[in-house]
């Protein structure tokens, strides 16, 4: 089977709603927050690599900086969050990412 490039790229613009668990987020009106999350593409990972190269601790906030799709979050916001919630952002961004 001969592959082309719109089946390789295939699922990059995929959004993806993720429920975050209530030990990281409390639940609001009920229900689990819900944020979505989109896949990053190498071009991306290469830019947040090469801005973590001097500052390491800069890596997971940018991949949530740019992971999560809504709501809009910037790196002052996210700095404030949880580290429990940072780390599971991140583990979900990468496997959606396929790393």
């Amino acid at each position: 089977m001969t592959h082309n490039a719109p089946n390789v790229l295939a699922g990059m613009e995929e959004v993806v709603n993720l429920r975050i668990p209530e030990n990281l987020l409390p639940p609001q009106n009920g229900e689990l927050v819900t944020l979505q999350v989109r896949p990053l593409d190498i071009h991306t990972f290469q830019l947040i690599a090469k801005a973590g190269k001097n500052d390491s601790a800069l890596i997971p906030l940018l991949l949530v900086k740019e992971g999560v799709v809504s709501p809009t979050l910037d790196l002052p916001q996210i700095k404030k969050m949880k580290v429990g919630l940072v780390k599971f952002l991140v583990q979900e961004i990468k496997q959606l990412s396929g790393l």
